[in-house]
């Protein structure tokens, strides 16, 4: 038995057919872009405009709060 595997856009609920131009866009962590990321969510996008405004809404997300240090960062050498 054959399954039949349904697209559906990740901004708007719209179907995917066969004449639709669509968009993806990988995120992982605070990245995103239109290749491949690797262990990234994938998200599928019905065209151009639920592309941009979920890119909109990422940009607007205030970023998360990430623990760091410049200690032995080659860009700052005299920070100990």
């Amino acid at each position: 038995m054959s399954t039949i595997q349904q697209v559906i856009c990740d901004q708007c609920g719209k179907l995917k057919g066969e004449a639709n131009h669509w968009k993806y866009l990988y995120i992982a962590g605070g990245d995103f872009s239109s290749t491949c990321i690797p262990d990234s969510a994938y998200y599928d996008f019905c065209g151009e405009a639920c592309l941009l405004k979920r890119i909109s809404e990422l940009i607007a997300e205030p970023p998360a709060v990430r623990e760091c240090s410049l200690e032995g960062d080659e860009h700052f050498p005299n920070l100990h």
